[in-house]
């Protein structure tokens, strides 16, 4: 699971401020997640049901990914995120 912002409209819309406990919301745009620079299966990806104004992205680790320092990106709408940030995959 990953938290994040900034990933656009979801479907169903909602009011500003309100929180999606009531029903799942897709992002609009589907994303593309890399782990190790390796694109990761998407399970989810819409608003978090437990936080307001944050995006939820659910993705498996690709096989054979592993290390300390394992690059994560995000890829929508035409924009990547940075290879900065890592995670610790066993």
């Amino acid at each position: 699971m990953i938290l994040a912002t900034g990933l656009g409209a979801v479907s169903p819309t909602l009011a500003n401020g309100a929180n999606s406990i009531d029903q799942l919301r897709n992002t609009v745009l589907t994303p593309t997640i890399l782990i190790g620079g390796i694109p990761a299966p998407l399970l989810f990806s819409g608003l978090s049901p437990g936080f307001t104004g944050a995006n939820q992205i659910n993705a498996t680790v690709p096989d054979g990914v592993a290390g300390d320092a394992v690059s994560l990106q995000i890829q929508i709408g035409g924009v990547r995120s940075s290879d900065q940030v890592t995670i610790a995959v066993q």
